[in-house]
């Protein structure tokens, strides 16, 4: 029996749950893995020897072996796309396997497209956290947590903008990430949000808000925090604290974390690609790094959660 990196209390006992109730399921999905992955190699020599004899016979026509490359480069093209068609529904069902049995463990609750909106779009404009260019969004991945007195909320979060063009509709993603609520069930004194360093263009006052300067000079260096309450905004954005945030940061592989203390809840949003992911489908989903890497992304979140309520529970990783 393989023995995951248990982090925290909450995680005690998981290896033996992996064994019991993940496992067999996963070695079901490596096989279709594996068939799936001999379809894709099926179609890549088919689709790149079309594309070589037409490439090969363009250039006896012109006489240009400059086709032959673009030819070859359009069917690389294709196969990119029959890969990723062939390959997404396997991806799909380990991803959803793992998150799914990862959150029951826990006791949390998952959805892949299902998700009550605990937040206003609009309030996350008003605190600067996010930009109001957008037509449309969507919620997916979403898991619901009670943890330590305090409910979460954690869900994938896009937002697209409309673009016309000559009749033509088109839709640009200007915003992909994850969107994490934690509800304390109390009201704060004051907002305060804490955004990314701009240098030169940070502002003096945002949203009504006026700077605060953070203890930590490394941190003063990547963020600026706002805040209607100088005192509780000091007691909240301790150096522990915000060094957690910057280790989910890293954490989820994610960029331009940025946070707020307001409405009775801590939000937090991180430009992130697609989260708990299994990684590539073309090598094996026996090794535990890929289960592993999602039970790391859980105990990033719970880091930040332990790091705002200050649990006797946690224990650092050594």
């Amino acid at each position: 029996m393989h023995q995951f990196e248990e982090h925290h209390v909450e995680f005690e006992g998981f290896s033996e749950y992996f064994s019991k109730n993940m496992a067999t399921r996963l070695e079901l999905a490596e096989q279709a893995r594996i068939d799936a992955v001999k379809r894709v190699l099926f179609w890549s020599v088919i689709i790149l020897s079309v594309g070589l004899i037409i490439g090969i016979g363009l250039m006896d026509v012109t006489g240009d072996i400059f086709l032959v490359f673009f030819m070859l480069f359009v069917s690389a093209i294709f196969v990119a796309v029959v890969g990723e068609t062939i390959m997404s529904a396997v991806k799909l069902e380990t991803k959803t396997h793992l998150v799914s049995h990862i959150c029951k463990f826990l006791g949390w609750k998952f959805s892949p497209d299902f998700y009550i909106p605990t937040v206003d779009l609009k309030r996350l404009y008003e605190n600067k956290m996010i930009t109001t260019r957008y037509h449309r969004y969507a919620y997916e991945d979403t898991i619901q947590a009670h943890v330590h007195g305090a409910n979460i909320d954690m869900a994938e979060l896009t937002l697209e903008r409309r673009s016309e063009n000559k009749g033509t509709t088109t839709w640009v993603k200007v915003f992909h990430g994850q969107i994490i609520t934690i509800d304390f069930n109390r009201e704060f004194s004051g907002r305060t949000v804490v955004l990314r360093d701009k240098k030169v263009f940070n502002a003096k006052r945002t949203g009504g808000m006026k700077r605060v300067g953070l203890v930590d000079p490394v941190f003063e260096k990547i963020f600026e925090a706002y805040s209607t309450d100088q005192v509780e905004a000091r007691y909240l954005l301790t150096p522990i604290f915000m060094q957690r945030l910057v280790d989910l940061e890293t954490c989820v592989c994610g960029k331009n974390i940025r946070f707020g203390f307001f409405d009775r809840k801590l939000t937090i949003i991180v430009e992130t690609k697609n989260r708990f992911e299994a990684g590539s489908m073309f090598t094996t989903l026996l090794t535990p790094n890929k289960t592993q890497k999602i039970l790391d992304e859980f105990g990033a979140v719970f880091d930040v959660i332990d790091g705002v309520l200050k649990p006797d529970n946690y224990r650092p990783v050594i």
